[in-house]
């Protein structure tokens, strides 16, 4: 009997006597840990996290250890079909009940000569994770797939059927598995992925979240974000002010929220950043990239993060030169991550708001990672617990544009915003805009984004006509100029319940008095 089999049997005595609740028990059971049984490092890391986790779907494999070296990282189609797939095809067979795996240090990076996956070199090379992860993408029917191009590269990749999901994924329902990595540039960095996402769901996160946003891209429309899909034709990379932009949603949502966060619309690249719970950047795409800077960074227990660096995944081992890693913010303390194997153009990077969204929402860290990711067999690695999940189920507050309005009085306009999007301006004393089908129920605070040249005003919330019943009264203040944005709230002084349409009724002095660029409702903290 070896090792793990005595560590099983111990895991399985464990639970019998001491069970967790039932959601734990039900996770546990969901994970299937896949270790290179011939990589010493692959098998201990796996030791580690089968007996914190108490997992009892495991299966050993036998491959080439790329613990030991960077040409390990790759291994040829033929390799992978049989040491990989062959065994996991047939242990998922007969268990339907996997929806995660997790691979081990130890196991390759990429595959090459794969049936999709980037091609850039002649010959595609996915990820070996996003790969798995479309296992059986091949045999769903209706399961469609993406011929890429951008950046240089070409490629083709399988549509995620799980994209912008806000279920619990299954992979009854929606096909492929969700496959996240336990590894960094040392042993001790991928055991401490675990320690971190254990310690995250016992002590509630606290931290700060950053996005460090280059201007010299374009701040895109934050309105369009997270994208739909639309065709199985990616035909060129979408443009760099468009992952600003998702950036910037995710701002505002984190901001509707009283989500502690920083947006840095700046060319110097931000540093020097400690406690972080969350991060997206461009890394060394940057123009003002500064390794001094991404290097200081610090991290969190349960923090996520994703950066727009085309091989941000490429080795888990020491290296020097090319773009950032991943294995660097690993070493700093990150908990969960997504890296690429290879280039994804910017349409295989995750979106941030996704990623934030579902996480904070009470997703675990795979379906938040996957939900906003919309390719598999692809590029992606995902890195940390799958089971990570340190945020209870909750509801955030998602903005309303104020220029969204169905309906209005006076002389308002709509007109580019400096924080990307569009607002609303030209507002005198007296206006309002209406929005219909607003769900108060629930709801204790009115929160906007207001700027204002003038002296400011109010925001009188009125129900379902224009002199309709006040459910609050929410002041805007000075800023010194027409797009200088601040953010302002008030406590809602009727409750109300159900769906209403809604008037923002304004008022201030003698004319122009302010901009709004956006609105929400939030419930009790």
């Amino acid at each position: 009997m070896n090792r793990i089999q005595r560590c099983l049997l111990l895991i399985i005595l464990v639970v019998t006597l001491f069970p967790h609740s039932a959601s734990a028990q039900r996770l546990a059971g969901q994970v299937l840990v896949i270790y290179n049984s011939s990589s010493r490092t692959s098998t201990a890391i796996a030791q580690d996290y089968i007996a914190r986790r108490r997992i009892t779907h495991v299966l050993p494999v036998i491959c080439i250890d790329s613990a030991l070296n960077p040409g390990n990282e790759t291994m040829q189609l033929a390799d992978y079909t049989s040491e990989i797939a062959g065994p996991v095809g047939a242990y998922l067979a007969s268990h339907k009940n996997i929806n995660f795996i997790v691979l081990t240090k130890g196991i390759p990076v990429r595959v090459n000569g794969g049936l999709t996956g980037e091609g850039s070199s002649g010959s595609q090379q996915p990820s070996v994770d996003s790969y798995l992860a479309a296992i059986d993408y091949p045999a769903i029917p209706g399961a469609v797939k993406a011929n890429m191009a951008g950046s240089g590269t070409v490629g083709t990749a399988w549509i995620n059927r799980y994209y912008n999901s806000t279920a619990p994924f299954s992979h009854a329902e929606f096909g492929g598995y969700l496959v996240t990595r336990l590894d960094g540039c040392t042993l001790a960095d991928a055991e401490r992925l675990v320690t971190d996402s254990i310690a995250a769901e016992r002590t509630p996160p606290t931290g700060n979240i950053l996005f460090d946003i280059e201007p010299d891209f374009g701040l895109g429309d934050k309105t369009a974000h997270p994208v739909v899909l639309a065709s199985s034709a990616v035909l060129a990379e979408e443009s760099y002010g468009d992952w600003n932009a998702d950036m910037l949603h995710a701002s505002d949502i984190l901001e509707a929220n009283g989500i502690p966060h920083t947006t840095a619309i700046t060319k110097k690249f931000v540093g020097q950043q400690s406690n972080l719970l969350g991060y997206f950047s461009w890394g060394s795409n940057d123009d003002g990239f500064d390794n001094a800077a991404y290097q200081s960074l610090q991290f969190a227990p349960g923090s996520i993060c994703d950066t727009a660096v085309s091989t941000s995944a490429r080795t888990f081992l020491p290296t020097s030169g090319g773009q950032t890693l991943m294995e660097d913010l690993i070493a700093h303390g990150v908990t969960c991550c997504q890296g690429y194997s290879g280039e994804p153009i910017l349409d295989g990077v995750s979106s941030p708001t996704i990623d934030l969204t579902r996480y904070l929402s009470g997703a675990t860290m795979a379906e938040s990672f996957y939900a906003a990711t919309k390719y598999v067999g692809w590029e992606g690695v995902c890195i940390g617990d799958p089971l990570c999940r340190p945020y209870p189920a909750q509801k955030l507050a998602i903005p309303t544009q104020a220029s969204s309005f169905q309906g209005s009085s006076g002389g308002v306009k709509t007109e580019p915003c400096s924080e990307s999007g569009l607002d609303v301006g030209s507002i005198n004393s007296g206006d309002y805009t209406w929005y219909p089908s607003v769900n108060l129920s629930g709801m204790d605070e009115f929160v906007a984004r207001v700027a204002s040249a003038s002296n400011g005003g109010g925001i009188a919330l009125h129900l379902d006509r224009p002199t309709g019943p006040i459910i609050g009264v929410c002041p805007v203040p000075a800023t010194g100029d027409w797009q200088s944005y601040v953010t302002t709230t008030c406590r809602l002084t009727r409750k109300s319940k159900g769906l209403h349409s809604l008037y923002l009724v304004y008022a201030g002095g003698p004319g122009n008095i302010f901009n709004v660029e956006w609105f929400a409702f939030r419930g009790k903290k």
